[in-house]
């Protein structure tokens, strides 16, 4: 808890979400395709008002 009505979240190791990125590097006239596939977690500060909770994310 931060306070009477927050608290810092984060999203859990089993819930992380994940991004892939494919394309093409083109270096020296050649082409060589990639796949980036990387997972995220989502953190911040849940606040609950009146009925409604709004969440700001951190900024690191």
């Amino acid at each position: 808890m931060t306070g009477p009505a927050s608290a810092q979240v984060s999203t859990p190791t089993e819930t992380r979400g994940r991004v892939q990125v494919s394309g093409t590097n083109t270096y020296f006239g050649g082409t060589s395709p990639f796949t980036d596939d990387d997972t995220f977690v989502v953190t911040g500060v849940a606040t609950a008002a009146g009925e409604g909770v709004t969440f700001r994310p951190a900024t690191n």
